[in-house]
Parts: C-alpha cells; structure tokens; sequence
C-alpha cells in the first residue's frame, strides 16, 4: 500500500490518499462495445457548462471494460495501479514517467489527452480530477443514459461536448515487460534520448520518441518523458534507433555530376522534412487545443463532487438499479461495432 500526499490550501493540512497495487498478468483486451457505455452528466453535478459531459463509470464501474480490480468512478483520481502492467489493447500512453527503477504510465484511449485538474472549496478541502478527454464532434447527436434520470430512459445529446474516459495507471520495470510479450530498453538520463519501445505482438507499436530529461528537486530522482503504446498505429510511425558505429570510408571520390544530384535530394528532403514538422505541429496544437475546461461563476464554488469524509471520490450506487450507459464509441484495436445498435454514432476527432 502506497500513500500519495495531494497539495492542499493554506486553511487546510495536507490531505493523503492511498493507493492499491493491483496484479495484470497479461495485456487486458476491452470485450466488443465497451467504448459505448458512456452517461450524460448535466452540469448540476459538475459545472462544466453549458451542456455537461459524458463519462464512463459515472456512478457505478462497468467492470468487465477494465482490468480485474478496476474501481474507480466520478472524476477523481484514480485509487488503483497495476504493478507490473501495461497499457490495455486500444489504449497509448497518455503521460510516462521513467525513473531509475519504476516506470510509471498513464493509459488514455487513442485520440485522448490527460487531463488533471485541481479544485479549491471555500469550506472544504481540495479536490483532484484526473480523466481522459476529447470531444464529441459538433453537430453530431447519439442516445445516451443520463444521471438522475431514469435507469431505463436514454436521452439524445448533440456536440460539441465533452466526453470524460476512466485513465488506467501503470507501473513496471523493464524485466517485467518480457512477461507480458514487450521489448523495452533501459531508459538513460542523457539529454534528448531516443527510446524504441515495441512489442512481439504483430498489431503492437514499434516507435521511437525524443524527450527531454529532467529532475526531480525532492527525490533527486532523474524521469525521462517516453511513449509507450500497444495500440496499432500506420507503419508510418515506426522509427528506429540511429546506428552510432557506422563510419566513412577513406579515399571516397564523387563526380561533380553526383554531387549535384546529391544538393538536389538534399533541397526536396529538407522541404519534406519541413512538411512533415509543420503537419505535427499543427495536430499537436490542435489536440492541445480541445483540452477540458471547467467553467465557474465568479463569487461561487463548484458542487462538491465526492464524499467529504474522504479524497477516495466515487459516487454510491443508486439505490434498486444499477445504470449502464450506452454512447458513441471511440476506436479500439481489433474492436467491431457492426453489432451494436446505437443511433447515429459520430466518429471521434482525431
């Protein structure tokens, strides 16, 4: 068992929560259609305004959408970690953190962003959110359950909103990565290293990422920023590692006509290059772009969104039913909606 301090306000000490280490034996494969359970929140419950958001495990936990032990509900950050683990098929690495010994990650669907957030209560202590996000697209409209309605009556939203999925946090060394069929190198401290993670799987990711290392001020602890993803993604994403031994050969003699030749690639590779840069810019910023926002009236505080008795968060099952809710689906790896039986379903934007 692990505690995890969470910052708090000078009128408040310092509030903990802790955490439970959980086993994932084996990469965790959602079943068919578990992207579609999702409930409409009105923003009576959470101010984020005008229309609300949509969640997964809004009051209770469909549990055979997450791995065994899964139990985290509402907003709050999650209580659970999978030690060792690795992210779920259809999901990436949203945030990882590699330290000398334990890599931490936080799994997101493919297309969503981590987002945390803080909260402050006038009269209480802090509340910490922690979710992924995206948006339903605008002008796109599906049927949903809502909270505080009747369990057996959907309701029709239309976008933009935005939707609010249950992140799946993981922790691992690299030997424990080869139990559960993934190759990942020891990560350096090194400025700017490039890290290749991939897996034996032939759907899994082989990719290469450039981060920046930085250090942690209260454990001296050096982290390095990689990506670590299972989901399948276009060959266009692998990369490789740079081969450092290789050298030139001596006496190598080019014509005037080859070096010519050799300016002219070089010139359309720099504007592909350029191309490409510019491409990824603008997604990035983009997808920067839709992160969550929760709008408050000034000279008011938000309604409490977990039980002031404890930071655990969560929602109590209603009482004589139990709501599943049904909703656009994102994108899962090896996933088929052709039987599902949802209206209009929007695709998600990228």
């Amino acid at each position: 068992m692990r505690v995890v301090n969470i910052p708090a306000t000078q009128t408040w000490a310092t509030t903990s929560v802790s955490t439970t280490t959980l086993l994932m034996p084996t990469i965790f494969t959602p079943p068919t259609g578990c992207a579609n359970f999702w409930t409409l929140e009105p923003p009576s419950y959470n101010w984020v305004k005008p229309s609300g958001i949509l969640i997964q495990n809004c009051e209770t936990v469909v549990s055979s959408c997450f791995p065994s032990g899964f139990a985290n509900v509402g907003r709050t950050a999650a209580t659970q970690v999978y030690n060792p683990g690795a992210c779920p098929v259809g999901y990436t690495s949203a945030f990882v953190a590699v330290g000398d010994q334990i890599t931490t990650a936080v799994c997101c669907y493919s297309n969503f962003v981590y987002t945390t957030t803080e909260v402050s209560y006038s009269d209480g202590p802090p509340s910490m959110y922690a979710g992924c996000t995206s948006y339903l697209p605008e002008k796109s409209s599906t049927f949903v359950f809502a909270r505080g309605v009747r369990a057996d009556l959907d309701v029709q939203v239309t976008g933009s909103m935005i939707m609010w999925a249950q992140p799946i946090t993981v922790e691992f060394v690299a030997s424990d990565l080869s139990r559960l069929g993934i190759k990942y190198p020891t990560a350096t401290s090194t400025s700017n290293p490039t890290i290749t993670a991939s897996t034996t799987d032939s759907s899994a990711l082989q990719q290469s990422t450039t981060a920046s290392s930085t250090t942690s001020e209260a454990s001296q602890t050096s982290l390095t920023i990689v990506n670590i993803n299972t989901s399948q993604t276009s060959p266009g994403a692998q990369g490789s590692v740079p081969n450092s031994s290789s050298s030139h050969s001596a006496g190598f003699f080019i014509s005037t006509g080859a070096k010519v030749g050799i300016g002219v690639g070089a010139g359309v590779g720099a504007l592909l290059i350029s191309a490409f840069l510019y491409l990824w810019i603008s997604r990035h910023r983009k997808a920067k772009a839709n992160a969550a926002t929760m709008h408050v009236v000034p000279g008011d505080h938000p309604p409490y969104y977990y039980n002031t008795e404890g930071l655990r968060g969560g929602f109590p099952a209603p009482a004589g039913s139990t709501k599943q809710a049904r909703g656009p689906p994102m994108e899962l790896d090896n996933g088929d909606y052709s039987n599902y039986s949802g209206k209009n379903l929007p695709e998600l934007q990228g």
